[in-house]
């Protein structure tokens, strides 16, 4: 946001878009990249840290009680979802803070080697920054997607309910509740019906 306050086309940029002053470049060399860092990385990650230790808890918290809850069978499946889910927090986690820290301590190696490298005219070393910015750049980017792999590899019911919108078909889970619903409906049907027949021939001679 401060860079429409910060940057523009004056004589100190010689009519190119840049830092307005020499302060402002500075604050944006000097400054802003570990006010990036802490805002675009360190923090974000602090905060997803905290709350997956308490989603983590909760899920060990329900797995100890499930025993005295549910059948077995049940147990056995909802604690291999509980593992699996761990695994997707503690992946998600750890991939965002590798996806986003390598671009912002780009930007503040970057601020203080590239004006050696343009003052001594090293292309080769230039040319590597460049190189080096458009990896974490690409990294930084796959961050935005990866829950997308990662929801399809660990949670099958996301993987059943994909496949089956790809390929046009149904809801699984819509599908399945209407066919409950159908045979549960038939089968009142079926004992309303024995039902009636039973009151009828109760009440004959």
């Amino acid at each position: 946001m401060h860079f429409f306050f910060t940057n523009g086309i004056n004589d100190y940029t010689e009519n190119e878009c840049g830092s307005l002053s020499a302060e402002y470049l500075y604050f944006d060399e000097f400054v802003f990249v570990y006010i990036d860092l802490s805002v675009s990385s360190i923090v974000p990650f602090l905060i997803m840290f905290v709350c997956n230790i308490l989603l983590i808890r909760v899920l060990r918290n329900a797995q100890r009680q499930r025993p005295s809850l549910m059948h077995e069978m049940f147990v056995q499946r909802a604690n291999r979802f509980s593992v699996k889910m761990t695994k997707m927090l503690v992946v998600g986690t750890v991939y965002f803070i590798i996806a986003t820290a390598p671009l912002c301590i780009y930007f503040i190696v970057d601020s203080y080697l590239l004006p050696g490298y343009e003052e001594s005219d090293n292309v080769s070393a230039i040319a590597r920054m460049d190189l080096i910015w458009t990896v974490c750049y690409l990294v930084a980017l796959s961050n935005c997607c990866v829950n997308f792999y990662m929801y399809t590899a660990i949670n099958d019911r996301f993987y059943k309910e994909f496949i089956a919108m790809l390929r046009c078909k149904p809801r699984l889970r819509r599908a399945s509740v209407y066919t409950t619903r159908m045979s549960n409906s038939t089968r009142r049907r079926s004992e309303t019906s024995q039902g009636i027949e039973l009151s009828l021939s109760e009440e004959e001679p």
